[in-house]
């Protein structure tokens, strides 16, 4: 959820990996899915939102999450549904604060004016009286991926040396970097990534367990 370039990332958290060594990380299912993310959401009218809640993020579908672990070089890959309800305030005017005043929905509401920061409250806290418990508690759903892969302890295991025949031109171009840079390293050959640190996503999202 955090890269801007997932293939190329996992590819780097596979270098970091020793043969045989395992990877396991958490990543939000799709918008639709994450109540607290919809409701955020559905203020697209008032706030600046770009591309916060829209379906389709790299790592919110499990084929996708597959798709890029595979390439990337990994094998045993697992992928689970962890879904609950969480307690996001005391009646709807305290969720939404709390929405609104925190994480994404802050840094959204300093990007409006004053008006449409009290109409973003107004839609939210109404939206949220819906899900208000007999006993005042918001509850809303959150659904992520618990995903687990490993590296091969023998790298002829991999699907590394070639890119499949399937997709489209810039699809095989990229995988075939990815593929290219986890066998021989990055290179500045033309269209290659630029050298640089591996891109590392926050360290409670992730375990990699050598």
């Amino acid at each position: 959820m955090f890269f801007a370039d997932p293939l190329a990332a996992f590819v780097n958290v596979g270098r970091a990996l020793r043969p045989g060594g395992r990877l396991a990380f958490v990543c939000p299912a799709d918008a639709t899915l994450n109540g607290w993310v919809a409701a955020v959401a559905s203020l697209r009218d008032f706030l600046p939102l770009g591309d916060f809640g829209r379906p389709g993020q790299p790592l919110a579908a499990p084929d996708r999450i597959r798709h890029v672990l595979t390439v990337a070089g990994f094998t045993g890959i697992t992928i689970n549904q962890a879904q609950t309800y969480g307690a996001w305030g005391h009646g709807a005017e305290d969720a939404a604060e709390f929405l609104l005043g925190t994480g994404p929905g802050r840094h959204l509401m300093e990007q409006a004016d004053a008006t449409a920061r009290a109409r973003a409250r107004r839609t939210l806290t109404g939206l949220l009286r819906d899900h208000e418990a007999a006993d005042g508690t918001v509850r809303l759903r959150s659904t992520s991926w618990l995903v687990t892969a490993d590296r091969p302890a023998d790298p002829s295991d991999t699907p590394q040396g070639r890119p499949p025949a399937t997709g489209s031109s810039a699809e095989q171009a990229e995988i075939y970097l990815a593929h290219y840079a986890a066998v021989h390293g990055p290179s500045r050959g033309v269209g290659s990534r630029p050298p640089g640190p591996p891109q590392v996503a926050p360290a409670a999202c992730w375990t990699v367990m050598p």
